[in-house]
């Protein structure tokens, strides 16, 4: 932010202290994203977004009002809006002042990009059934000025970078895509290229497995769960049931278990902005420092996400949970990077400890209720074990069941943890990481789509 800008948001607080509030904080953003897509070898999209706009927010007899704006000028009349909801009071929170600025090492040029993309669309290019093929390529920079009436100014940016492909494979009628997603906080720098082509080529060649691959089985019976499945349940099932408008609210089935053991003991399930990942930052959009948070450890419920409000409902420390879309969203309870933690084992020593199961790989989306806590969650792929050997891959096939019930069935934990990027909505979208390492169940409750 500029000088001009610095001082025109002072201004604008000043007009609002001066209206009466009890409390206010302003949100300048800027955004540029470049965005490339292309399939079957042919550019489909290229495009490029600047926005920029200002978002506040004023605390005035225990009720927010919201507002925003396009540009970064002050508006000669300011138009906010009532928020609904029952008197609001704020946790205390030490105000921030500082910079961060998290610079791409590498930025991406536009010929690179559209090379790097040839390249792994050719390495789709196996297997003999038709094919239709994606590769997606995202790069944007995310700049945020955070002024409050208590004091906290902060500058923080953070650039990040994307890559998303898809196979759709046919033959005789059948079809069965297969897709993958790599990135992180950073540019290009974050890519190995050797791992992206021979991830493409897997991609393609798994989407042409799956259409002979053989429907599940149904019933109870010991699961493992890969990084990417086990590290969707611990976002959706127990990230989402630990945010704290949601307890505060009586939509958690985790609402008053502070304290009390809710999993296996070997369980500690972590939400950390400092981790580097997709959800990664050093002030949330209330300035309060992003921190550790074992919402899980050894088995018992220890904390919940919050930000300023639901921290003072609920009896929290503000920890860093509000986080908005952009400049024109009101900030929300949200994740960062959500993981279980590793434990000891090998993927060969699970199976080995399994003897007879499925081995679920992937995600393909799938329901929560975190007010009941049921889930179910669809896999990409999986394939049958037998004497602690991967056979036969299956397809079409779900995990389902109780939250609390599968975190007690946890009983061994791989020491393979791995992070991937995701994107969480919930009214609001906004960047996240999820990660696990290999999980095995006990008894799992497996089922075709």
């Amino acid at each position: 932010m500029t000088d001009k800008n610095s001082s025109a948001m002072e201004k604008l607080m000043s007009k609002i202290l001066g209206d009466g509030a009890e409390y206010a904080d302003i949100r300048a953003q800027r955004i540029n994203e470049k965005s490339y897509i292309m399939k079957n070898r042919e550019l489909d999209r290229a495009l490029e977004c600047f926005e920029d706009g200002v978002g506040f927010r004023i605390l005035k007899n225990g009720s927010w009002s919201f507002g925003s704006y396009c540009g970064m000028e002050p508006k000669p009349e300011l138009v906010s809006k009532h928020l609904p909801g029952g008197e609001v009071k704020l946790a205390d929170a030490e105000p921030a002042r500082g910079e961060v600025s998290w610079k791409a090492k590498k930025e991406w040029d536009e010929d690179e990009a559209y090379s790097m993309m040839r390249d792994m669309d050719e390495h789709m290019r196996v297997g003999k059934a038709e094919r239709s093929l994606r590769v997606e390529l995202s790069t944007w920079n995310l700049d945020t000025y955070f002024l409050s009436s208590e004091g906290s100014d902060i500058h923080q940016s953070i650039p990040y970078s994307t890559i998303s492909i898809k196979c759709v494979a046919r033959e005789n009628g059948a079809v069965q895509s297969y897709s993958q997603r790599f990135g992180n906080v950073g540019g290009v720098e974050i890519f190995d290229e050797k791992e992206l082509m021979e991830e493409a080529e897997r991609c393609s060649k798994t989407a042409n497995l799956l259409l002979s691959a053989r429907a599940p089985p149904s019933g109870r019976m010991k699961v493992i769960c890969d990084q990417d499945l086990a590290g969707v349940m611990a976002h959706e099932a127990v990230g989402h049931a630990a945010e704290g408008d949601l307890v505060a609210n009586g939509e958690s089935i985790l609402e008053g278990k502070i304290g009390k053991k809710v999993a296996n003991e070997l369980v500690t399930i972590v939400d950390d902005p400092n981790r580097k990942g997709m959800g990664s930052f050093v002030y949330d959009d209330e300035g309060v420092r992003g921190r550790e948070k074992k919402l899980i450890e050894n088995g018992v419920l220890c904390q919940y996400i919050v930000d300023r409000a639901y921290g003072y409902k609920l009896g929290f420390e503000p920890n860093g949970g509000a986080r908005a879309e952009s400049y024109g969203d009101v900030p929300l309870v949200r994740m960062s990077n959500t993981f279980i933690a590793p434990g000891k084992w090998s993927l060969d020593e699970l199976l080995e400890n399994m003897g007879n199961g499925i081995y679920l790989m992937g995600s393909r989306g799938g329901e929560v209720d975190t007010t009941h806590g049921s889930f179910q969650f669809n896999a990409k792929m999986g394939h049958l074990v037998k004497n602690g050997e991967i056979g036969e891959m299956i397809r079409d096939v779900s995990l389902q069941g109780s939250i609390l019930q599968t975190l007690n069935d946890l009983i061994a934990l791989g020491k393979d943890l791995r992070l991937h990027p995701g994107f969480c909505g919930k009214g609001q979208t906004v960047p996240v990481g999820t990660g696990a390492p290999h999980i095995l169940l006990k008894n799992g409750v497996v089922g075709g789509l």
